[in-house]
């Protein structure tokens, strides 16, 4: 697969910055609220781990030849359909999706309340994403 290399670099882009926002996790929500450091730095984190993930699940769909979505919440549900990631890791990330939508056009309207909820609530489905993938990646190699 020409284009393995690059879903593993992505993948690990996606949990660099994962990685990088996961210290942030026992901050309580007021905390996160009060402090634009770990707002900014959170709201940014999500926004580039939910772009990896596009980014990612578009590669497999060209990679694939699969019909081509029309919103990237369609991406997810491509990949659930193919089996790639679970339907429990599908349903996620399109909420996502749609959440990374607002985060980049209604970013003058982003509550911290909501972004703590996304961040403290849903960033351990961008980990199991990732997961998912690289054991697709697995079982493509084995089947060529």
């Amino acid at each position: 697969m020409a284009n393995k290399d690059f879903l593993l670099q992505l993948t690990a882009k996606l949990k660099e910055y994962l990685d990088q926002i996961e210290e942030f996790k026992l901050v309580g929500e007021q905390k996160f609220a009060d402090d634009p450091r770990i707002y900014w730095m959170v709201d940014h984190g999500l926004h580039l781990a939910i772009q990896s993930c596009i980014d990612i699940a578009k590669e497999i769909i060209v990679i694939l030849k699969l019909r081509k979505p029309r919103k990237y919440k369609e991406i997810f549900i491509i990949l659930q359909q193919k089996r790639i990631i679970s339907h429990e890791v599908g349903d996620h990330m399109q909420e996502l999706a749609e959440f990374h939508n607002r985060l980049i056009h209604e970013y003058l309207f982003m509550n911290p309340k909501e972004i703590y909820r996304i961040y403290t609530k849903k960033r351990i489905y961008l980990y199991r994403f990732a997961k998912d993938v690289v054991k697709w990646l697995k079982t493509q190699k084995k089947s060529q």
